[in-house]
């Protein structure tokens, strides 16, 4: 178990969320053979 103190939270939601926004989009815009290569890790 990991604890954080206030200014750790801080620092971690602003580097983690926008590095999880932009897997999420680029993810988006695979075609579905690509998503289905990347899902099956092949």
């Amino acid at each position: 178990m990991i604890h954080f103190t206030d200014t750790g939270r801080e620092y971690t939601k602003s580097m983690i969320l926008p590095a999880a926004n932009a897997d999420i989009e680029a993810k988006a815009e695979l075609e579905d053979k690509d998503m289905i290569e990347l899902a099956s890790g092949k």
